[in-house]
Parts: structure tokens; C-alpha cells; sequence
């Protein structure tokens, strides 16, 4: 089936594409400074988001910069990727990530903006780098 492209994401040494192909699921492509890394055609978002969503690519991203502290050791027997694992656990990109989903995720809540004294633009700043 041919696949359609739906978003990139490109932050520092990390970009990834998902695809659309008819179906609920997103297959996507993860490339760590312009290495295939990772490929996948099982991800299936939220069905309260759009496909082509930025809500899509964060829930994506928040995925794939789990490590082995995050999750139980059960996730990494399916998705034996060391790469992927040792730039989530070792890269302060990743980790950079991390904080830019936790904005994304409270930048509605007015109480929380106010207390990190963040406006919700800037909460929102993972976007910027989803095409």
C-alpha cells in the first residue's frame, strides 16, 4: 500500500515521519542523525485526535523516548531497539523532549501556566518543530 506522508518532526538530531495508509494506524519512521533507527506500522493514536494532529506526533514522541526506568522491562522484549534506547536514556535532546511534552500537555491549564510563569505559546513550543 502506498503511504502518504502526514508530519515530520525534525528537533536537533532526531526527526521523525509518520505516514498515513488508510487505516487507523500510524506507521512512522524515527531517524537519529539521519540513521532509520526505528520503523513501525502498529501505532495506533488516540481516536479523539486528528491523523495528521500535532497531538498525533507529541503522544508519538512521548513513546519513543521511553526508557527502561519509564516502563516495565516487558516493553523493551517486543521493541528490542537498542539505539533508539540509548539515545532516549543518553541524549539531552531526548531529554529536552521530555519537557517540551510536559508543556504541551498542561498549556491549557491557566493555574500551571501561571505558576511556571509560562505563556501558553511558549508551552506550546514542541509545534513549532512539527511540519
Amino acid at each position: 500500500m502506498t503511504l502518504g506522508k502526514l508530519s515530520t518532526f525534525e528537533y536537533k538530531d532526531i526527526k521523525v515521519v509518520t505516514f498515513y495508509n488508510g487505516t487507523t494506524k500510524v506507521p512512522n519512521e524515527t531517524y537519529i542523525n539521519n540513521e532509520l533507527v526505528y520503523s513501525d506500522n502498529t501505532y495506533r493514536p488516540s481516536p479523539l485526535y486528528d491523523m495528521d494532529g500535532e497531538e498525533v506526533m507529541v503522544a508519538l514522541l512521548g513513546f519513543l523516548i521511553l526508557t527502561k526506568s519509564d516502563v516495565d522491562d516487558e516493553f523493551f522484549e517486543d521493541r528490542d531497539n537498542p539505539k533508539l534506547l540509548d539515545w532516549a536514556e543518553n541524549s539531552d535532546t531526548a531529554e529536552e523532549i521530555r519537557l517540551m511534552i510536559n508543556d504541551f500537555e498542561m498549556c491549557d491549564d491557566e493555574e500551571w501556566l501561571e505558576d511556571n510563569e509560562i505563556n501558553y505559546e511558549d508551552a506550546r513550543k514542541i509545534t513549532n518543530y512539527i511540519s
